[in-house]
């Protein structure tokens, strides 16, 4: 039990630590995945750790009348232009330090 509280007390601290150094950023892509495709976060439900559901918070990268399948099997013009950038510069995944500082990774909440 001690060594799981360790553990959250680390994520808790780093994922501030990263999510404050970064805010800005994610704030910037915040504001140009909203004006591109009106949604500019993408909520997927996920299965955890002992099959506990979470929710997977991501920058939008995609058209939102995109059909939920894989996004290598999704025909490249659902990209958004933005999108594709970000997805090449892996920003996109910047909000999983939301799901880490929320304890919806590694079921340590």
């Amino acid at each position: 039990m001690r060594n799981k509280v360790n553990i959250r007390f680390f994520d808790v601290i780093i994922s501030t630590i990263i999510l404050t150094i970064l805010g800005p950023i994610m704030i910037i892509i915040f504001i140009l995945c909203l004006i591109e495709s009106g949604s500019p976060i993408f909520i997927q439900n996920r299965v955890g750790k002992n099959q506990k559901p979470f929710k997977l918070f991501k920058f939008r990268t995609m058209r939102l009348d995109t059909p939920a399948m894989p996004s290598h099997l999704v025909n490249k013009k659902s990209v958004l232009k933005f999108g594709a950038i970000i997805r090449s510069l892996k920003l996109d995944e910047l909000l999983m330090f939301q799901n880490l500082h929320i304890a919806h990774f590694f079921g340590c909440s």
